[in-house]
């Protein structure tokens, strides 16, 4: 299955459940101009939401070892699983993985069709993501706007994609978005 999906700054949203999310991005999927669900990113509290789902995630933060991330059902309040990032020694390539319904999916960074080239402007900013389990493989593929002169903070920086699925269930399509934050601050962290 191919979807569409966008990604939107907003300063200020008012979730149904949650309250208001300030400087969050806001991704919204699509098939055929048909919208699925949306997932809101912001740091401390993530959200996601398609048919009958209203997932939060959790995010504690500690001093010395690795942060947690809880995937929390809302209807049921009731953890259904987890992301483990990876360190910042492994984590160009590989970004993470997702625990839910006994599954694992490992979230890695592919180089992209399109290679970076220095002096061309066009070739910056394509990104390449890949999700997978041992039955399903999902693809993430965008690009992001890099201006010439000044970098990019790509946490703040809206833009479109595609996404090639092999799942019918969407939730680690949307659970994936979470990963490609990651990816954006492990950017941030680096510079």
């Amino acid at each position: 299955m191919k979807l569409d999906f966008t990604k939107e700054i907003i300063e200020k949203y008012d979730l149904l459940n949650y309250g208001t999310v300030k400087d969050c991005g806001q991704y919204k999927l699509f098939h055929n101009d048909n919208l699925l669900g949306q997932f809101f990113y912001s740091e401390y509290a993530s959200y996601f939401t398609f048919e009958n789902f209203d997932i939060k995630i959790e995010t504690t933060k500690h001093f010395l070892k690795r942060w947690e991330y809880k995937i929390i059902d809302q209807t049921k309040s009731l953890e259904i699983g987890n992301y483990e990032t990876t360190s910042w020694i492994n984590r160009k390539r590989n970004i993470g993985r997702i625990r839910f319904d006994n599954e694992i999916y490992k979230c890695e960074r592919l180089k992209p069709e399109i290679e970076n080239k220095y002096f061309k402007r066009e070739t910056w900013g394509h990104y390449k993501i890949r999700l997978c389990s041992q039955q399903d493989t999902i693809i993430y593929k965008f690009k992001l706007d890099i201006p010439w002169i000044g970098g990019l903070d790509s946490a703040f920086t809206p833009f479109v994609g595609q996404i090639e699925t092999t799942c019918d269930n969407l939730f680690p399509v949307f659970a994936g978005l979470f990963l490609i934050e990651q990816i954006f601050e492990n950017e941030k962290s680096s510079i």
